[in-house]
């Protein structure tokens, strides 16, 4: 078996057969996939199991989050190479064509680019002329650049578009996740993806970037990641602990760590604080900004940023957000949140 597709799949019925449709037809008996159903409440297992044969395997399992589900798939997998799609996600048709072009012997992760798309239309294409593939050996020098790059949430190394933090957009050799014991950790809400990378660029010898798109990634408002979560909090902690035996290993990159640690801010202002659905008045938000602030330590995350010179990587108006936040300026804060970053706040 030549590639394993691991596919999470929870509560995706309206996007599932899409995904699916963009990738049966390009496969062969060399091509496994593996449909993880984590639980769905609604007709997304069923719709899976239309799909059920030789070569599509279907997997049900009580809920348990997207690491759980994929972490299933991965030890059901078979397959030389393992990539992950996400079940709301599609393929394009250049994907497995491409896939046997692009793994070497020595290779242990292919990048690809991807599309970014709303309601089907795109809206990111960073690459503009075709370039040669490029492979970096991850020597310490070029392992720094991947782990800044991914705390950075830069995605362009070497005029590529692909996603260094997400999993998907990916081929892994599988012997690099079995070798390793590279799993996702469970429990943890947000920065899976993240944490998942981190590991497998301090282990892998040598990564390639293809400069061909070969993934589609649906940005939909109804989605969960646009959903009020007032408990964003406690999200951030258990991200906070799952990273910090990470952190312990390779203490040099800390301070790549704080300067990201900034990106909360956005995601409060997003999620938490002036989400339409929060019905605390102002007096109250106010406080409470303040308050996560001190406690979650971003004005030491800010003073640390400053000092590394980190900060000046972010834009101009992220730079102004996160100063607002840190100097509770909180009507500043409420109002960039609608104008830079589509908050339909009360």
């Amino acid at each position: 078996m030549k590639l394993s597709i691991v596919i999470p799949v929870y509560n995706a019925e309206k996007y599932i057969g899409r995904c699916m449709d963009s990738i049966v037809g390009q496969i062969d008996e060399n091509v496994e996939i593996i449909l993880v159903d984590d639980g769905s409440t609604d007709n997304s297992l069923q719709i899976c199991k239309t799909y059920e044969s030789d070569n599509v395997i279907v997997i049900h399992k009580e809920n348990g989050g997207v690491g759980t589900a994929r972490n299933a798939g991965i030890r059901r997998c078979k397959g030389e190479w393992i990539t992950f799609v996400d079940a709301d996600d599609s393929v394009t048709d250049a994907f497995y064509k491409t896939f046997l072009k692009s793994v070497e012997e020595s290779i242990d992760i292919v990048l690809f680019e991807y599309h970014s798309l709303i309601d089907g239309i795109t809206i990111k294409e960073k690459s503009e002329d075709k370039k040669e593939d490029i492979v970096i050996c991850c020597d310490d020098e070029e392992k720094e650049l991947l782990i800044r790059c991914n705390f950075l949430s830069q995605e362009r190394i070497v005029g590529n578009n692909a996603s260094l933090r997400t999993v998907w957009g990916k081929f892994f050799r599988r012997s690099l996740l079995m070798d390793n014991e590279l799993v996702f950790s469970e429990g943890v809400k947000i920065g899976q993806d993240m944490l998942f990378m981190l590991n497998a660029y301090c282990v892998c010898s040598k990564v390639k970037f293809v400069n061909v798109k070969m993934y589609n990634y649906y940005q939909n408002e109804e989605s969960v990641t646009h959903r009020y979560k007032p408990d964003y909090e406690s999200m951030v902690e258990s991200y906070d602990c799952a990273i910090a035996p990470w952190l312990k290993r390779f203490p040099q990159y800390i301070q790549y760590f704080y300067n990201y640690r900034l990106n909360d801010i956005i995601l409060f202002m997003k999620y938490v604080w002036f989400h339409k659905e929060n019905t605390m008045v102002a007096k109250e938000k106010k406080k409470e900004v303040k308050r996560v602030m001190e406690e979650g330590e971003y004005l030491n995350y800010y003073k640390k940023a400053r000092e590394s010179g980190l900060l000046y990587e972010y834009s101009i108006t992220k730079r102004m957000t996160f100063w607002m936040a840190v100097h509770n300026c909180y009507f500043g804060l409420k109002l960039i949140s609608g104008l830079k970053y589509n908050v339909r706040w009360r």
